[in-house]
């Protein structure tokens, strides 16, 4: 199987990703604050996390912090625990979560660092994994469209949040998150010349992307030197692609040697027998014709 090129670690050290584990009580912006230092470079997170909150964070060291738009806006997913006001059994909580999924409206809390109006948000599923024997507390599961405030659906089952982490962003997982003390030693390591840790933990760009659940595309080299200038992606110069190509969703994209080019978004949904403009170039990562 088709898998992208793994990029030297003198540039994944400029330019790289880290997926954070972040703990409750740290700042997002605290987090990328304290990896920038430690890099001696500009650092940005996707996705703010509310400081209790715990879980995957994607830190972007450098130029690549313009590539983490394209993955906070894909579905994220979090478990937490609520308790509700009233006792409930097993059933009328089902019954409830499943009004809850779907199309819902929110209005974003008085914290929250945006417009205070109601706004439509997609709750993709939302699960019941555990309820507690006095019917007052329950575990579950959200896959959520981004900018999905947690703690006001909490607030619409009839109680409030308890605690909450995100297991995934844009297909990112847990299991591929690493603790703050781990970045430090792994890049003390480095800096003393062993380079192993750190080079296992820190993601070029194109490896980021490949664990997404953005659609990927590897194109041919003729479309790959010309995509490097900014052209479109033309059906004729598609090669390979994995996952489905919808219409106005990011895509990343890939030359057939495993490099890198970019972001590009769709204009009309793909098969096989698509012909003309597939997506319009987003971000240009990689320039192939220096």
């Amino acid at each position: 199987m088709w898998s992208p090129q793994q990029e030297r670690l003198e540039n994944k050290v400029r330019e790289g990703f880290l997926i954070i584990d972040k703990p409750p009580n740290l700042l997002s912006h605290e987090v990328s604050a304290i990896i920038g230092r430690l890099f001696s470079t500009k650092a940005g997170h996707g996705g703010t996390l509310d400081p209790k909150v715990s879980g995957v964070l994607v830190v972007a060291l450098g130029r690549s912090a313009r590539l983490l738009r394209f993955l906070t806006e894909m579905p994220k997913t979090y478990v937490g625990i609520v308790e509700f006001k009233e006792k409930k059994n097993k059933e009328g909580v089902e019954r409830l979560f499943s009004s809850l999924t779907g199309v819902i409206e929110q209005l974003p809390p008085k914290e929250a660092a945006v417009a205070r109006r109601r706004r439509k948000r997609m709750v993709y599923s939302l699960e019941l994994l555990e309820l507690s024997e006095d019917g007052k507390f329950a575990l579950f599961k959200a896959r959520v469209e981004k900018g999905t405030y947690i703690r006001v659906l909490c607030e619409d089952m009839g109680g409030s949040m308890v605690d909450l982490r995100r297991v995934e962003t844009a297909g990112i997982e847990e299991k591929d998150a690493v603790i703050m003390q781990k970045v430090v030693d792994a890049k003390l390591l480095h800096d003393r010349g062993d380079s192993k840790l750190l080079d296992s933990i820190l993601l070029g760009a194109g490896e980021i992307f490949w664990k997404s659940s953005l659609a990927k595309v590897v194109v041919n080299n003729k479309a790959a030197k010309n995509m490097a200038r900014g052209a479109p992606l033309y059906a004729p110069g598609i090669m390979e692609v994995f996952g489905n190509i919808r219409n106005g969703l990011p895509i990343a994209v890939y030359s057939v040697g495993g490099s890198f080019i970019g972001v590009w978004r769709a204009v009309k949904d793909y098969k096989k027998e698509s012909r003309g403009t597939v997506a319009k170039a987003e971000r240009v990562h990689l320039n192939l014709l220096s």
